[in-house]
């Protein structure tokens, strides 16, 4: 019998993200006021330049792409700021302030459901995500997750992305890749949808879409298209979302049942 493995996505999935409501405001208000200008506009200059660097063809290693201390560097130094005090790691160590309740929270009660999950020797949890390691330990600790995993998959412990292959080299090419069953869980379509049925995975998309409910999770997927909006890194136009998750829950309560019907080959 094959063991399944598990890879978790974290914000939107597993948690809600801290760093959009507090780690970033914090950290950005200091520097719009010296540069005379908003937070809103910093984020989106952030956000741009790492977008620029997922998608650059040459990059110094894995770790850089999804740096956010190093690119915040970067935007103090273009603004001329770069003599503003500023923490050598400024969102990594705010970030770790804001990792515990009330300000960081896990979603649909997900402790639970992972310990549902859990059976040694016949499934790995593995925690799969684009985030560094250095923002996303503090959370899994923080809220009493990082205990629950076998194993954890960032682009500074790969030395690639989640949308490359190398990122699940170990569990596509390693000794025992015959005799496992790969399922990502995930809000991203690209990440948790796209990039892993390609390899060869399973895939259930997270999508709390009331609409949905009434719906089996595994007649779910071909409506995945009247609700791109609500869906990360959905194709602006649905046509190109040419490939679909195996089910769909609009809740990780559903996640136990749907994973023992994948594995009976439903």
């Amino acid at each position: 019998m094959k063991r399944t493995v598990l890879f978790f996505d974290m914000d939107g999935t597993l948690v809600a993200n801290q760093y959009g409501r507090y780690v970033f405001p914090e950290v950005l208000a200091p520097l719009a006021a010296a540069a005379g200008t908003t937070s809103d506009a910093l984020m989106e200059r952030i956000t741009a330049e790492n977008w620029r660097r997922q998608n650059a063809a040459e990059r110094p290693d894995a770790a850089w792409v999804m740096d956010w201390d190093d690119i915040l560097r970067g935007l103090a130094e273009a603004l001329g700021l770069d003599g503003t005090p500023l923490a050598a790691d400024a969102l990594t160590v705010c970030g770790a302030r804001y990792a515990t309740p009330p300000y960081c929270a896990t979603l649909d009660d997900a402790a639970s459901v992972l310990r549902r999950l859990r059976e040694p020797g016949h499934r790995r949890l593995v925690v799969s995500t684009m985030g560094l390691s250095k923002y996303q330990f503090p959370v899994l600790r923080g809220l009493g997750l990082y205990d629950l995993f076998d194993d954890f998959l960032m682009p500074d412990v790969t030395g690639a992305l989640k949308t490359e292959r190398g990122f699940f080299a170990a569990y596509l090419d390693g000794p025992d890749a015959a005799e496992q069953r790969l399922i990502s869980v995930g809000d991203n379509y690209l990440h948790d949808v796209a990039v892993p049925k390609r390899l060869g995975f399973g895939s259930v998309l997270r999508l709390p879409v009331p609409e949905l409910a009434a719906l089996d999770p595994f007649e779910r997927p071909p409506h995945i298209h009247a609700h791109g909006a609500r869906i990360q890194y959905y194709p602006a136009d649905p046509a190109q979302a040419d490939v679909l998750p195996d089910a769909v829950v609009v809740s990780l309560a559903e996640l136990p049942a749907v994973i023992a019907r994948m594995e009976l080959g439903a």
